[in-house]
């Protein structure tokens, strides 16, 4: 299997509303893949369905060519799986660099480094904000 991220057949019950119903996504390593819709349209449960945050009514999620559909939460997040939620002020005690990389990752760790290196290249394109935040990596 040659995409880092698989979805087979994946439905996700929605309480109160119609549920993600058989979906099949596949999301080749080295892209950036969004995922876009209406408010309600079930983006977040789709993420929290691929986190293990969201119980499944059928389907398979594979990651780097696992089955990772059973894995618990906490091991997805260990494979390197993780989103950020919509909004501001997500972890007000965290820098820039750990919200980023996470809170496991050792202030050497090669995430970090690779992070600094998107940052850098992206903040020639992005707002004096955006520069800001990369000299917290500093």
């Amino acid at each position: 299997m040659s995409d880092l991220l698989r979805l087979t057949g994946v439905t996700v019950p929605r309480p109160g509303d119609r549920p993600l119903v058989a979906l099949d996504l596949a999301m080749p390593a080295g892209r950036v893949d969004v995922v876009l819709g209406a408010n309600g349209a079930g983006k977040s449960e789709l993420l929290g369905a691929i986190m293990g945050l969201r119980p499944l009514a059928a389907g398979q999620i594979w990651f780097a060519g696992a089955d990772i559909t059973d894995v618990p939460p906490h091991r997805r997040a260990r494979l390197g799986l993780g989103f950020c939620p919509a909004g501001r002020r997500l972890f007000p005690a965290m820098t820039v660099a750990e919200t980023l990389t996470g809170p496991g990752d050792a202030p050497g760790d090669h995430r970090l480094a690779a992070v600094r290196r998107r940052a850098t290249n992206a903040g020639d394109r992005s707002s004096a904000r955006r520069r800001s935040a990369v000299a917290d990596f500093g």
